[in-house]
């Protein structure tokens, strides 16, 4: 069986995010990183940086 999560083709999901590179992401990464006091040179805060842009383009089925 086979799910279409991408139910509006205009919107990014979070199933292709590694779709972006990381060139395209820093601007995004550095403005959570200042707002969190993370340093994006640690592997661990740059997890986390990753991990709070990656929720910021979930989408909630039934709110979005």
């Amino acid at each position: 069986m086979v799910y279409n999560y991408n139910h509006n083709n205009n919107s990014t999901h979070m199933y292709n995010i590694r779709a972006y590179s990381v060139k395209e992401v820093m601007p995004a990464l550095n403005a959570i990183a200042k707002v969190y006091s993370l340093e994006l040179n640690r592997v661990s805060d740059f997890k986390i940086a990753r991990a709070i842009w990656a929720n910021t383009l979930r989408e909630i089925p039934g709110i979005w």
